[in-house]
């Protein structure tokens, strides 16, 4: 009994993937799509001068900052080298802001601000001599 379930269900599982039709669907190329807009429009907002990171569809990575933004490209200054580096907005995969993000700065400030509470708190505790016992351990009769 369990093992006919077992195979229906895996058959069933099977059929599922193997037809799915986005399996049989061609890729559609991101130059022409919406990432070429989306690099465009993040470009535009961010404006020369701001650093960010890309990475193309052939799978290379550029990081610098935005020093001319034009209609079907934008060029960077590498941070490293002083490298100037056409970018064409139809071969960009992905492309976003350098630099630490605004959750990873709260998240180091709250970080700092405890470790000095507790650098605080453990000085004050280090300098304050309490006896817990002020007529010593056992009461004399």
């Amino acid at each position: 009994m369990f093992r006919t379930l077992a195979v229906t269900v895996l058959l069933c599982v099977l059929t599922l993937v193997f037809t799915d039709p986005g399996l049989a669907q061609a890729p559609v190329s991101a130059a022409s799509g919406p990432a070429a807009a989306n690099a465009r429009s993040f470009v535009a907002d961010r404006g020369a001068g701001n650093k960010v990171k890309v990475k193309l569809l052939d799978g290379t990575k550029a990081e610098g900052t935005i020093v001319r933004i034009g209609t079907n490209s934008f060029e960077l200054v590498s941070s490293k080298g002083k490298q100037l580096s056409m970018i064409e907005y139809d071969t960009v995969a992905e492309i976003k802001k350098a630099g630490w993000s605004n959750v990873a700065k709260i998240g180091l400030g709250i970080g700092i601000g405890v470790a000095a509470v507790v650098a605080v708190i453990a000085v004050a505790v280090a300098t304050v001599e309490i006896d817990p016992f002020p007529d010593g351990f056992r009461k004399k009769k």
